[in-house]
C-alpha cells in the first residue's frame, strides 16, 4: 500500500516501532542510573534527543501530508474523544488536542523532550 506521498508501509512502521520503542523504554532508564560516573543512563539519554527529532516530526509530518490528501485522520478521530492531549495557551484552560493539531504543535515545534513525569509505571 502507498500513502499519498512516496513512501512506503515498511518505512512508516520502521519510524513507528523506533519511536514507540524509545519512548516506552524510557520508562525503564531509572534502572540503568548509578551514582557512578560515569552513569550508564547518560549513554542512553545522549540519543533520546536525536531520536524523538527525527521519528516524532517525521510521523507527524507524513500523517498530516495524508490527512491533507486523503482525509485519514477523520477515521481516526472518534477512537480520541477527549483529543491526544492537552495545550494551556497563557491564561486560559487545557484545551483538548485533536490528531491534526497535535501533529501542527509537532511539526513547528522548537524544542522536543521526554517528559515522563506524569507516570512512573510502564505503560505496557
Amino acid at each position: 500500500m502507498r500513502t499519498a506521498h512516496n513512501i512506503t508501509d515498511a518505512t512508516l512502521i520502521k519510524a513507528g516501532f523506533r519511536l514507540l520503542s524509545s519512548l516506552f523504554a524510557a520508562y525503564d532508564f531509572p534502572v540503568f542510573s548509578r551514582d557512578d560516573d560515569p552513569n550508564p543512563l547518560d549513554d542512553f539519554l545522549q540519543y533520546s534527543g536525536e531520536e524523538l527529532s527525527e521519528n516524532l516530526p517525521t510521523l507527524a509530518s507524513i500523517a498530516r501530508a495524508c490527512d491533507d490528501k486523503l482525509g485519514t485522520l477523520k477515521d481516526i478521530e472518534p477512537n480520541f474523544p477527549d483529543g491526544v492531549g492537552l495545550i494551556t495557551a497563557q491564561g486560559q484552560n487545557h484545551e483538548p488536542l485533536s490528531i491534526r493539531e497535535a501533529c501542527n504543535k509537532i511539526i513547528h515545534a522548537k524544542a522536543m523532550k521526554y517528559d515522563l513525569a506524569w507516570s512512573e509505571e510502564n505503560p505496557t
